[in-house]
């Protein structure tokens, strides 16, 4: 099931998630405890709710049953990109997933 992702809460699930894809997705670029999960949340939550800018800013949490197994979040792209373009700005799914 995709739910629309609204809540402090539901951000600190995602970068949960994030966290675990972290290490296998950037492991030859980042070392792992550069990702501050705390830090992350607050950051995504502020983003998420944001109204400095004219933009629309949306994550989704995909759930099997009551666990969220993966998210997305995006909002649209820069208008030197595209003039009516949107962007993905994450893309995590639980690796068993």
């Amino acid at each position: 099931m995709l739910q629309l992702i609204t809540s402090k809460d539901q951000v600190m699930d995602a970068m949960r998630i994030k966290k675990e894809c972290w290490g296998k997705d950037y492991a030859h670029i980042l070392p792992l405890d550069t990702f501050n999960e705390e830090k992350s949340s607050e950051e995504t939550y502020a983003w998420l709710v944001s109204t400095d800018c004219q933009d629309v800013r949306k994550m989704y949490g995909v759930y099997l049953k009551d666990e969220m197994i993966g998210y997305i979040s995006a909002s649209f792209a820069e208008e030197e990109d595209s003039l009516c373009g949107v962007e993905i700005n994450d893309l995590f799914v639980l690796p068993d997933y």
